[in-house]
């Protein structure tokens, strides 16, 4: 429901309550729908309907991302910017790549 509802969401709870398993959950019915993949059962799964533009899922840990701000984050940036994330995709793309479009 809630992912009907609202757009951007926080989920947050204790170690062990399914926080990881549900979002991965999600980016996989959404990369189904993304592929084709049965749309409409992949998106029901995750209590939405018939979305446009389905979102593309971007799968990230914080605690990586925490990492990697600390050791190559660029200090000449605003602790705030958003380059900081495009950046850490451009460097997770490096070591992994997956076929993704530049930018």
């Amino acid at each position: 429901e809630v992912l009907a509802e609202i757009r951007d969401v926080v989920l947050v709870g204790d170690p062990g309550a399914g926080k990881t398993t549900f979002l991965r959950f999600v980016a996989l019915n959404l990369s189904r729908a993304l592929l084709d993949d049965d749309r409409t059962a992949s998106l029901a799964r995750i209590g939405l309907t018939e979305v446009r533009p389905i979102p593309f899922p971007v799968f990230v840990r914080l605690a990586v991302f925490g990492k990697y701000l600390q050791t190559s984050g660029d200090p000449k940036l605003p602790a705030d910017a958003a380059e900081h994330f495009y950046r850490y995709l451009d460097s997770f793309e490096e070591s992994y790549p997956c076929g993704l479009p530049p930018r």
